[in-house]
């Protein structure tokens, strides 16, 4: 949902859940016939790699800078994804117990201040303002060291020429 207060202001946020699980099992194919003892998922199992509520706001406001036509512009946003976690049964497929590792509930922030003009954009941003350490997965030896991270705090310059 987006919501323009006033012109040039934009504000806006997003929310996700979803209940995602395989509605039967998945097994591990051996020369095109599935082995009926090995399953890689059983059913009921949720998806690796999938966040079970996401969510985000964001902040956009363009103002006329008065000098031949070139606005400013000031943006911000939030995005929060909760923990993604995985269950492995490594080469055992029968197992009785699998192995289950998981990420970190994550909130990463993005903030800019940039000029914009017909044919080109110039922004300064920084990235993961928030410095966000969490880990977006992780790993079957259960050692944070080794979990999927976004990079650290990351400040740039970019530069768009649009060709008309």
């Amino acid at each position: 949902m987006t919501v323009r207060l006033i012109e040039g202001f934009d504000l806006g946020t997003s929310v996700s859940w979803n209940n995602l699980q395989f509605s039967g099992n998945v097994c591990y194919f051996i020369e095109t016939k599935c082995s009926s003892n090995e399953f890689v998922f059983l059913k009921g199992d949720r998806p690796p790699s999938s966040p079970e509520f996401t969510g985000g706001v964001f902040g956009h406001y363009r103002f006329a800078l008065g000098i031949g036509g070139l606005q400013g512009q000031l943006a911000a946003s939030a995005n929060y994804q909760s923990y993604i976690a995985h269950e492995d049964r490594g080469a055992d497929y029968n197992a009785p117990t699998r192995v289950g590792f998981q990420g970190d509930n994550l909130l990463f922030m993005r903030a800019s201040v940039g000029v914009k003009a017909i044919s080109w954009t110039a922004d300064f941003f920084v990235d993961n303002l928030n410095n966000e350490r969490g880990g977006i997965l992780g790993n079957v030896l259960n050692d944070p060291g080794l979990y999927t991270r976004f990079r650290p705090r990351t400040y740039g310059v970019q530069f768009q020429y649009h060709f008309h």
